[in-house]
């Protein structure tokens, strides 16, 4: 029953009266294009997609927040055009369309379906009962914290592996780098060995290097510039 085009998602509806009544729940075009089931808790999660401002914005957010009309105005700080007025009807257009999509048919595919997680580190993969590290799995989606984001897609498979090796084989004559990526490398072989976590604390003036080791270290994992 929902027409959502450039203009926005509406529906024309026969009132009491016989009468033709145009029901807007959003002045922008928005759709869910995911479900994020979280592995860890087991909650759904919806990502939106809506074009405003001359271009396409995605925001993940609870369920608890899209099918609830008080909650669901929350999204107008992230951009979406929703009001006390039109909390109802988006609600029940997101609904609609979730429910609807839930499966593939003939005519459609459904609403992809992810994995999702808010964190770095290990998960036992329950189909092959093996363990994978988070982000370097590909139908993992992170559907944590926007703050965090950016730093979890920054954590990815990139650059040349050797020319790396040729330049922390040459870096780590310095002790200080060499301590930096040694704790790196060691941090996420705690919990697989069971052994106690520890800190690294570096402490020193300026222009004693810290920031570039600290870079050192996190260029294993991923862009340190970022």
């Amino acid at each position: 029953d929902w027409d959502c085009t450039d203009i926005g998602v509406q529906k024309a509806e026969f009132d009491g009266k016989g009468d033709i009544k145009k029901t807007v729940a959003c002045s922008h075009p928005i759709l869910p294009v995911e479900r994020l089931i979280n592995i860890d808790s087991n909650t759904e999660k919806l990502k939106l997609a809506f074009f405003k401002d001359e271009r396409w914005q995605e925001v993940t957010v609870d369920c608890t927040t899209c099918y609830n009309k008080q909650n669901i105005t929350v999204l107008g700080d992230r951009g979406v055009m929703v009001t006390s007025e039109s909390a109802r009807d988006l609600v029940r257009y997101i609904a609609d369309v979730v429910s609807l999509n839930a499966k593939s048919t003939e005519d459609c595919e459904a609403i992809p379906k992810y994995r999702s997680i808010s964190r770095l580190g290990w998960i036992k993969d329950d189909r092959s009962d093996k363990y994978e590290f988070v982000p370097y799995v590909d139908d993992i989606r992170y559907d944590g914290d926007i703050d965090f984001e950016s730093i979890y897609s920054q954590v990815r498979t990139f650059g040349d592996r050797e020319a790396w090796y040729q330049m922390a084989k040459e870096i780590r004559k310095n002790p200080i780098v060499r301590l930096l990526i040694a704790t790196s490398l060691a941090s996420p072989l705690i919990e697989r060995v069971g052994a106690l976590p520890f800190v690294f604390h570096l402490w020193g003036t300026t222009s004693f290097g810290k920031t570039v080791s600290l870079m050192v270290a996190m260029s294993v994992w991923g862009n340190p510039e970022s």
